[in-house]
């Protein structure tokens, strides 16, 4: 629910670019270490493979060397 206000705020509100960029990448860094406590690595790196848009047909299995 924050993250809307916050975007609102820095949407509607006359403010330097430079408080914008910070104000953004806090809200991504604070986004990150969600996910971070939530998935382990392997889970992580298993959901960004799957997103990937490369990873379509026979180019999606994961192949171990």
């Amino acid at each position: 629910m924050f993250r809307y206000y916050a975007l609102f705020f820095l949407s509607h509100h006359s403010i330097s670019s430079e408080e914008r960029n910070l104000s953004v990448t806090y809200l991504l860094l604070n986004d990150a270490s969600i996910l971070l406590s939530r998935y382990s690595p392997l889970e992580l790196d298993y959901r960004y493979r799957r997103l990937k848009p490369q990873n379509i047909g026979h180019q999606s299995r994961i192949r171990i060397a």
